[in-house]
């Protein structure tokens, strides 16, 4: 699968130097690869492009926090709520970066965003239970496994 995406987007860019989407599917390509030092160029490049893509800002702070840039990464999803600002997905990643630096309150603050902008999304649940545990705050984890 990401022989084909790598493929077609480079293509694309052949094709059409400006293709700010295939710029980001390469990178998107390179990171499942775990060639992160190439993902990041190519959604740099996508950034360079068109500075309102969020899914390019979205994918970089992906791989950021795969390399662990937490800092950086928080940027790039404060940059996509910026852009987007119902992305429910974005406070759901920013809070992984949170939480790795120890911010635990910024993290409760993206997953109640998460939760209010989309209140079927368990995952928030489960993770806000998670990060209560943590704070050994046991009555509160256990109000959000249920």
């Amino acid at each position: 699968m990401n022989d084909s995406i790598l493929s077609n987007a480079i293509k694309t860019i052949k094709s059409n130097p400006n293709d700010y989407v295939a710029y980001n599917n390469k990178g998107v390509a390179f990171k499942n690869l775990k060639k992160l030092d190439k993902s990041l160029e190519f959604f740099n490049k996508a950034i360079e492009i068109n500075p309102n893509y969020f899914n390019a800002y979205y994918n970089k702070g992906n791989a950021l926090i795969y390399f662990n840039n937490n800092e950086e990464a928080i940027e790039c999803f404060n940059k996509v709520i910026e852009l987007n600002p119902n992305d429910y997905e974005a406070y759901t990643n920013k809070r992984i970066s949170s939480e790795k630096l120890k911010k635990y309150n910024e993290a409760i603050k993206c997953f109640n965003k998460s939760i209010e902008l989309n209140s079927n999304f368990s995952d928030a649940y489960y993770n806000k239970a998670n990060t209560f545990k943590v704070l050994n705050k046991f009555k509160e984890a256990i109000e959000f496994y249920d």
